[in-house]
């Protein structure tokens, strides 16, 4: 197995995805679906919510998000710096489409709660916290590079990730998504790194490696699922099999 140094350069900075690659979903209890399944999200925003009463038919709220993802999700970079009001009008049109009162304060505030705990729907992969610290003693910098908004740094701080990582960079402030260069370029900014002394390391073919490739930054693909080689692409099955592409 090549070495870091060997794949193409002197890497000394190792830049990560965020969802996926670090973290993942946390399984809504549901035995029919799996971590990272949008209807396990549906389930978690109103998991709060029945408490105090209010049940909706999970088919039915799926669809309702589906129809407000098209309406909000264009608009999030809009709102950095006030994701809460971002999630305050998603939530009230939510319920609206449901046919449910949004002007009670308190089931809007049930809807949001849910969320605060990130703990409670986002896991650390078992090996992450491990391989992020044995990276660090060998001497690497580490940043991120995420399709993610503001909210990603609270999060990693709930998650006890942030200690890890001089720089983290998501899409929101950049103003465009993976694969487009322009998360990397800001990325490499804070740095102060040369794309040639920088690894990425993602789940995504279509985010992580091409946007990586594009910004003239090595790309590592990591493939839980063990799906065809991708020609020419470095791939790695567990975040630990990086360690054994990194000298001592």
């Amino acid at each position: 197995m090549l070495t870091l140094r060997e794949l193409r350069g002197d890497f000394n900075t190792i830049f990560f995805d965020f969802w996926n690659t670090l973290v993942h979903g946390i399984h809504s209890g549901n035995p029919s679906h799996q971590v990272g399944d949008p209807l396990s999200w549906a389930e978690i925003s109103l998991t709060n919510a029945s408490e105090i009463g209010v049940h909706v038919d999970p088919d039915k709220l799926l669809g309702a998000m589906e129809s407000v993802d098209r309406i909000y999700y264009p608009k999030v970079y809009d709102f950095k710096g006030r994701m809460k009001e971002f999630w305050d009008l998603y939530n009230v049109e939510l319920l609206n489409r449901l046919g449910i009162d949004s002007s009670k304060g308190d089931l809007l505030n049930a809807v949001n709660f849910a969320f605060l705990d990130v703990k409670k729907w986002l896991s650390v992969f078992p090996e992450t916290h491990f391989v992020l610290s044995e990276l660090r003693r060998k001497g690497y910098e580490l940043g991120i590079i995420s399709n993610n908004t503001d909210e990603i740094i609270d999060r990693m701080r709930g998650l006890d990730l942030a200690e890890y990582f001089g720089t983290i960079t998501y899409s929101q402030e950049a103003g465009s998504e993976k694969p487009d260069p322009a998360t990397f370029k800001l990325a490499l900014s804070r740095t102060g790194k040369l794309p040639s002394e920088c690894l990425h390391i993602g789940d995504s073919f279509e985010q992580d490696v091409v946007g990586a490739v594009n910004s003239g930054i090595q790309p590592i693909l990591l493939d839980r699922q063990s799906h065809p080689p991708k020609p020419g692409i470095p791939i790695i099955h567990n975040l630990s099999d990086v360690l054994n592409r990194t000298d001592d």
